[in-house]
């Protein structure tokens, strides 16, 4: 999302899945736009998504490890 909820914020968000494939959460990572970078929102996403991504996985393994 790119400054739709408010001017000068953006974020990404992924699913966080149980082991069986159901959503069961979800994780974001919030930004500040500032106004001196040149940074796009998609430029942005290939930097965070992949590392949300990971994260999102490992808590699905710790989730299916706690059965």
């Amino acid at each position: 999302v790119d400054q739709e909820l408010e001017i000068g914020l953006r974020s990404v968000a992924v699913p966080v899945f149980s082991a069986d494939g159901t959503v069961v959460a979800a994780m974001n990572v919030s930004m500040s736009v500032r106004p001196d970078t040149t940074q796009s929102a998609e430029q942005a996403a290939e930097v965070v998504l992949p590392q949300l991504l990971e994260a999102a996985a490992q808590v699905r393994e710790a989730l299916a490890a706690s059965r």
